[in-house]
Protein backbone atom coordinates (compact mmCIF):
# COMPACT_ATOMS: atom_id res chain seq x y z
CA UNK A 1 0.00 0.00 0.00
CA UNK A 2 1.24 3.46 -0.85
CA UNK A 3 2.05 5.60 2.17
CA UNK A 4 0.46 9.00 2.55
CA UNK A 5 3.87 10.58 1.93
CA UNK A 6 4.28 8.68 -1.36
CA UNK A 7 0.80 9.72 -2.48
CA UNK A 8 1.44 13.37 -1.71
CA UNK A 9 4.82 13.36 -3.44
CA UNK A 10 3.35 11.69 -6.55
CA UNK A 11 0.43 14.13 -6.65
CA UNK A 12 2.81 17.07 -6.36
CA UNK A 13 4.94 15.68 -9.19
CA UNK A 14 1.88 15.14 -11.40
CA UNK A 15 0.60 18.64 -10.61
CA UNK A 16 3.94 20.26 -11.42
CA UNK A 17 4.60 18.26 -14.59
CA UNK A 18 1.05 18.86 -15.81
CA UNK A 19 1.46 22.61 -15.36
CA UNK A 20 4.54 22.55 -17.63
CA UNK A 21 2.91 20.38 -20.29
CA UNK A 22 1.21 21.64 -23.45
CA UNK A 23 -1.65 19.16 -22.96
CA UNK A 24 -1.90 19.65 -19.16
CA UNK A 25 -1.00 16.05 -18.27
CA UNK A 26 2.14 14.39 -16.89
CA UNK A 27 3.81 11.66 -18.97
CA UNK A 28 4.40 8.35 -17.21
CA UNK A 29 8.14 8.32 -17.95
CA UNK A 30 8.52 11.86 -16.57
CA UNK A 31 6.76 10.80 -13.38
CA UNK A 32 9.11 7.79 -13.09
CA UNK A 33 12.15 10.08 -13.44
CA UNK A 34 10.86 12.64 -10.95
CA UNK A 35 9.94 10.04 -8.32
CA UNK A 36 13.18 8.08 -8.84
CA UNK A 37 11.23 4.82 -8.70
CA UNK A 38 11.14 1.88 -11.06
CA UNK A 39 8.67 1.89 -13.92
CA UNK A 40 6.73 -0.95 -12.27
CA UNK A 41 6.71 0.68 -8.85
CA UNK A 42 5.46 3.93 -10.34
CA UNK A 43 2.77 2.07 -12.31
CA UNK A 44 1.46 0.47 -9.11
CA UNK A 45 1.43 3.82 -7.31
CA UNK A 46 -0.41 5.49 -10.20
CA UNK A 47 -2.91 2.63 -10.32
CA UNK A 48 -3.69 3.16 -6.64
CA UNK A 49 -4.06 6.91 -7.12
CA UNK A 50 -6.48 6.27 -10.02
CA UNK A 51 -8.39 3.73 -7.93
CA UNK A 52 -8.68 6.31 -5.11
CA UNK A 53 -10.05 8.84 -7.61
CA UNK A 54 -7.12 11.25 -7.19
CA UNK A 55 -5.85 11.10 -10.79
CA UNK A 56 -7.15 10.09 -14.20
CA UNK A 57 -5.58 9.31 -17.53
CA UNK A 58 -6.95 11.55 -20.31
CA UNK A 59 -4.46 10.10 -22.80
CA UNK A 60 -2.73 6.73 -22.62
CA UNK A 61 0.54 7.10 -20.72
CA UNK A 62 -0.39 10.46 -19.20
CA UNK A 63 -1.96 11.43 -15.90
CA UNK A 64 -3.75 14.45 -14.52
CA UNK A 65 -5.15 15.34 -11.09
CA UNK A 66 -8.88 15.06 -10.61
CA UNK A 67 -10.79 17.71 -8.67
CA UNK A 68 -10.70 15.32 -5.71
CA UNK A 69 -6.92 14.94 -6.15
CA UNK A 70 -6.44 18.70 -6.15
CA UNK A 71 -8.59 19.03 -3.00
CA UNK A 72 -6.70 16.20 -1.27
CA UNK A 73 -3.32 17.73 -2.09
CA UNK A 74 -4.44 21.23 -1.11
CA UNK A 75 -5.81 19.96 2.22
CA UNK A 76 -2.52 18.20 2.99
CA UNK A 77 -0.35 21.14 2.02
CA UNK A 78 -2.40 23.68 4.00
CA UNK A 79 -2.98 21.62 7.13
CA UNK A 80 -0.81 20.97 10.14
CA UNK A 81 -1.50 17.23 9.89
CA UNK A 82 2.01 16.35 8.59
CA UNK A 83 3.51 17.80 11.79
CA UNK A 84 1.03 15.88 13.94
CA UNK A 85 1.84 12.63 12.11
CA UNK A 86 5.50 12.89 13.16
CA UNK A 87 4.71 13.03 16.90
CA UNK A 88 4.08 9.27 17.44
CA UNK A 89 7.26 8.39 15.55
CA UNK A 90 9.30 10.84 17.62
CA UNK A 91 7.75 9.60 20.85
CA UNK A 92 8.40 5.96 20.03
CA UNK A 93 12.16 6.58 19.98
CA UNK A 94 12.07 8.14 23.44
CA UNK A 95 12.86 5.84 26.34
CA UNK A 96 12.60 6.86 29.96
Amino acid sequence: MASREEKVKALMVIRDLSAKSDFNAAKHEDIVSALKKTYGGTSILLYRLRKDGLIFSPIRGCNRLTDEGRRFLNDILTSTQPMIDTIPAACSTYTA
